[in-house]
C-alpha cells in the first residue's frame, strides 16, 4: 500500500457494519483495546506489511469517550476500533494512548483478508522503558512483562511483530524508531530494519539502468543492499573495508568491526583519540583516562596532571594541591591530611599513621601503634584476645606470643607439640618436644643413653621402648639386673653379662625374661 490508498476509522463503544450492499468485499480490522493506564486520546498507525517499514499512514489524535477500559476497573471494557482496510495482506497497526500521566501503547501485526477481530488489545506503559521519549520501549521484554504484571496474560505476542516494528533501536537519538523516515543510503538506520535504506530498488534489466555500478559490477547484478565497490558486490552495512560507503576501512586501531553501516568497536562506538580497540573494548592510552564517558572524543584526560582526575577519573585533589605524575603533589604537612607528612613534594603518613583508606581527604587516619585491625601496618589484624602495643600484636601482660603460640585468654600457650625451653616469647615456643632429645615431652626431659625422643616419648632407638626394668645400652634392651629377669613362675633368673636374661638354663633373647620356666616377652 502506498499513502494514497484510502483508509478509514470508527471508533465506537460497539462496531456494525453492513456490508451486504458493498459492491466489494470489506476488509476491516477490529480491535477491542483495554490499558494499563490512563489515556484521554488515541492515535493510530498503518503500514503495509511486516517486514518493510516504508508507507506508514498515521491517523491524527482523536478523543477517547470513555475512560472505563483500563484495567483496574472492576469490569473493564473495551474501546472498539474499526479499521476499515481497502486492500487485503500483512498488515501492522499500531496504537498509542496520549493524555494520561504516561503513553501507553501497542503493536501487532495482522494477516487482513475480510473481517479480522481481536478483542484482547492491551495498551502497555512505556514508563522507565523509553530512554529518548520516542515513544517505542528500549527493552521490548520489559514492555511484555509489565502488561503481565498489571494483569492481562495476553496483549504482547499473541500478534507479535518483528522486532524492528515495535522495539527502539537507538535509546539515545529520538529521530531513529520504528516509524522514522530512513533516509538513503546515509549509513544510518533509523527505521530499525536492521539496514540503511535505499530509496529505489534498481531493476537491471530495465535499459536504463544497464550502465549503473550495481548492474555492471563484476560480482552483480548486487542483492538488494549491496553496493559495488571496487567492481565487487559487498553489504557496506558489515564489511570492514567499506564501511557504510566504498572504500571506508574501518581502522584496527579504534575498531573491530562494521555494525549497521558504522565502524565499532565490540558493540560499541568507534574508539575516539588516545584510546585503542583491544578485545572488543575501547582502552586508553598510558596516563589518559575516559572521564566525560564518551567515545567520541576518546581519552581526553590527562590522568597525570589534571587535579579532578589525578590518577583515575573523579580522584581530585585536595583545593590547592597540584596533581603531579597521576598522585596529589604537596607543599608542606598540611596538604596531605590529618597525620600527613610532605616530603619532597610527596604526601606520607608521619611514623606510626598510616593511610589504609587510600585517600588525602582524610589524612593518615590509622594509628598502627594501637589498632587492633592495622597493627604495625594496613590490614595486619591481631588474633584472639591479642591488643596492639607499639605496633605489635601482645598478648597478656604486653609481651607477644611469638612463634607456635596462640593467646588464650590473657595467657600465651604452646601449640601442641611445642615448648618454650628457652624461656622467652622473643623466640616463641621454639622446642618440638615431640621429638627433641633433650627435651621430649617436655622441658628438660632428656632422653639417656642411647635413647632418642619419639612422638615425645624416650625410645630406645631402633628396638622401640624397652620394657620395665630393661635398660636401653647400645640401641637395644638389656637387662641390668637379676631382677629383670624375675618373671611369674619358676625359674633361674640371671642377667648375663651380655644384657640377656638365662633361664631354666637358656639364654634369653633381648627384652625377654622368665616366665613359667620358659623365655617369654617381657612386658
Amino acid at each position: 500500500m502506498t499513502r494514497g490508498i484510502a483508509v478509514t476509522l470508527v471508533l465506537s463503544l460497539v462496531s456494525c457494519e453492513d456490508t451486504t450492499s458493498a459492491p466489494e468485499r470489506v476488509h476491516a480490522l477490529v480491535l477491542g483495546v483495554r490499558s494499563t493506564a490512563d489515556a484521554n486520546n488515541l492515535e493510530v498507525w498503518l503500514h503495509r506489511t511486516a517486514d518493510d517499514s516504508s508507507g506508514v499512514v498515521r491517523f491524527d489524535v482523536f478523543d477517547v469517550p470513555h475512560h472505563d477500559f483500563l484495567l483496574d476497573s472492576p469490569a473493564p471494557r473495551p474501546i472498539t476500533i474499526w479499521i476499515t482496510i481497502h486492500e487485503p495482506g500483512a498488515w501492522s497497526v499500531r496504537v498509542v494512548g496520549r493524555g494520561g500521566e504516561e503513553q501507553v501503547t501497542f503493536s501487532g501485526c495482522y494477516e487482513i483478508d475480510g473481517i479480522v477481530e481481536d478483542p484482547d488489545v492491551v495498551l502497555g506503559s512505556l514508563e522507565g522503558n523509553d530512554g529518548d521519549l520516542d515513544g517505542f520501549a528500549d527493552t521490548l521484554a520489559v514492555f511484555c512483562d509489565g502488561i503481565v504484571d498489571a494483569g492481562w496474560a495476553g496483549g504482547c505476542g499473541d500478534h507479535a511483530c518483528p522486532d524492528f516494528l515495535v522495539e527502539d533501536c537507538d535509546d539515545t537519538e529520538a529521530a531513529s524508531h520504528p516509524l522514522a523516515d530512513d533516509a538513503c543510503d546515509d549509513g544510518i538506520d533509523q527505521d530499525c530494519d536492521g539496514r540503511d535504506a535505499s530509496c529505489e530498488e534498481i531493476d537491471c534489466d530495465l535499459p536504463e539502468n544497464a550502465e549503473l555500478p550495481e548492474c555492471t559490477c563484476a560480482g552483480g547484478p548486487c542483492a538488494a543492499g549491496e553496493t559495488c565497490c571496487d567492481d565487487v558486490c559487498v553489504d557496506t552495512r558489515s564489511d570492514v573495508s567499506n564501511c557504510g560507503t566504498c572504500a571506508e576501512v574501518c581502522d584496527e586501531a579504534t575498531a573491530n568491526g562494521c555494525e549497521a553501516g558504522g565502524c565499532r568497536c565490540g558493540v560499541g562506538l568507534a574508539c575516539g583519540p588516545a584510546s585503542t580497540c583491544v578485545g572488543g573494548a575501547c582502552i586508553c592510552d598510558a596516563g589518559l583516562g575516559d572521564c566525560t564517558g564518551g567515545a567520541a572524543d576518546g581519552c581526553e584526560t590527562d590522568l597525570t596532571s589534571d587535579e579532578a582526575h589525578c590518577g583515575a577519573c573523579d580522584a581530585a585533589c585536595p583545593g590547592g594541591i597540584d596533581c603531579e605524575s597521576g598522585s596529589c603533589g604537596c607543599t608542606d604537612d598540611a596538604d596531605c591530611g590529618a597525620n600527613g607528612a610532605c616530603v619532597l613534594g610527596a604526601c606520607g603518613c608521619q611514623a606510626g599513621f598510616a593511610d589504609c583508606a587510600g585517600g588525602i581527604a582524610d589524612g593518615c587516619e590509622v594509628d598502627t601503634e594501637s589498632d587492633e585491625a592495622n597493627c604495625g601496618g594496613c590490614g595486619a589484624t591481631c588474633a584472639g584476645a591479642e591488643t596492639c602495643s607499639f605496633g605489635e600484636c601482645r598478648c597478656g601482660a604486653g609481651d607477644a606470643c611469638g612463634a607456635n603460640s596462640s593467646c588464650v585468654g590473657i595467657s600465651c600457650v604452646c601449640d601442641a607439640g611445642r615448648g618454650d625451653c628457652a624461656g622467652g616469647r622473643a623466640d616463641g615456643c621454639e622446642a618440638d618436644v615431640s621429638a627433641d632429645d633433650a627435651n621430649c615431652g617436655a622441658c628438660g626431659n632428656a632422653c639417656v643413653g642411647d635413647e632418642t625422643c619419639v612422638d615425645s616419648v624416650c625410645d630406645c632407638a631402633g628396638a622401640g621402648e624397652c620394657p620395665a626394668t630393661f635398660t636401653c645400652e647400645v640401641a637395644e634392651c638389656h637387662c641390668d639386673i637379676d631382677g629383670d629377669c624375675d618373671g611369674p613362675g619358676a625359674g633361674t633368673f640371671v642377667c648375663r653379662a651380655n644384657g640377656r636374661c638365662r633361664c631354666g638354663g637358656v639364654n634369653c633373647g633381648l627384652s625377654e625374661w622368665c616366665e613359667a620356666g620358659a623365655c617369654q616377652p617381657a612386658p
